[in-house]
């Protein structure tokens, strides 16, 4: 029994594309696993327990007494400091009149979503992080927002002017 020529060349052409796609994914596509994130939680007079990771990074979940509520700290550099701790207490004292001036959330979350009522005195840090400069971002937490997926995001720059943004 002969094939014909045709299938033989489709055959031929089929097994090299496999072949070359066996080697495109052997060569090209690798998953390497990130390496493991070490740290170490350390106790700190001021913090209670904070976690110092292996790139000098460091974050403390506290409760602020001035604030009222519970909100993580972070630091993108090694400490936690003298010097920082002195601007967290500064942040902290000037937080509340910051989060005031967060304009009012977009009519569309675009997800087809409406915001709910929105009062700017009610948002509550949520996440503080101190950058090497003395900017810092505070990620929020909106009251009685239901579906709506955006959240406002405020920069504040070293001398303290605030910009904002929300985002999912």
């Amino acid at each position: 029994m002969s094939f014909p020529p045709y299938f033989l060349f489709f055959g031929l052409c089929a097994g090299l594309i496999v072949f070359a796609l066996a080697v495109a994914r052997h060569h090209f596509v690798t998953f390497k696993t990130p390496p493991p994130v070490t740290f170490v939680d350390k106790p700190h007079p001021v913090l209670g327990t904070y976690r110092e990771f292996d790139d000098g990074h460091w974050w403390a979940r506290i409760t602020s007494e001035r604030l009222g509520y519970e909100l993580t700290l972070s630091c993108k550099v090694a400490g936690p400091t003298e010097a920082q701790l002195e601007r967290w207490s500064e942040m902290e004292a000037r937080l509340p009149a910051l989060l005031k001036q967060t304009p009012q959330p977009p009519d569309d979350d675009g997800w087809g979503n409406k915001p709910g009522p929105f009062d700017a005195s009610m948002l509550h840090a949520s996440l503080v992080i101190i950058a090497a400069d003395d900017s810092f971002s505070v990620l929020t937490h909106v009251p009685h927002s239901g579906d709506y997926m955006l959240s406002p995001i405020m920069d504040v720059t070293p001398d303290w002017r605030p910009s904002f943004e929300w985002q999912p």
